[in-house]
């Protein structure tokens, strides 16, 4: 990992977020899985842009947080295609589903995603903040991708 690059891009940064995402928001209560693929290709976008992460907190109503990255260490260009995006997260979830570690499966002509194993948390501040991060917008996976896409993203 380069000390100076955005370790939000890294593989193993990536591989954990996709891993912890799809683990706190792929299941309801009752243990069914509520998380489409493309729905999580957004959640995951919204996750590593400051910018997004703030505008989603405020449409759900979820207040900000001090510890907060800062708009100005991330790119927030979203001139990548969601195509383009949603490949890139369905390789990475391929790859956490041939570990066994999560699950991908068809309902009606959609795929969720589910956590089969949860990943460990150690005690540190980043993977804090990543917890925290994804909590704050749990009320996302209600609303459908479009709506997310629409009054989040802006396209």
């Amino acid at each position: 990992m380069n000390i100076n690059g955005d370790f939000r891009e890294e593989y193993h940064t990536t591989l954990y977020r996709t891993w912890m995402l799809i683990d706190k928001l792929g299941k309801n209560k009752k243990g069914d899985p509520i998380l489409s693929l493309d729905k999580a290709s957004i959640l995951d976008l919204i996750i590593k842009n400051p910018s997004l992460l703030k505008k989603a907190r405020n449409y759900i109503g979820t207040p900000d947080t001090p510890n907060e990255i800062g708009d100005i260490l991330y790119n927030t260009n979203l001139a990548q295609s969601h195509k383009t995006r949603k490949r890139s997260f369905l390789t990475t979830a391929l790859l956490l589903s041939e570990m066994g570690l999560i699950e991908l499966k068809k309902i009606n002509s959609e795929y969720f995603v589910s956590c089969i194993i949860s990943p460990s948390e150690p005690d540190n501040d980043l993977i804090n903040q990543l917890t925290e991060q994804i909590l704050s917008i749990k009320g996302l996976v209600s609303k459908s991708a479009s709506v997310i896409t629409n009054n989040i993203l802006g396209e």
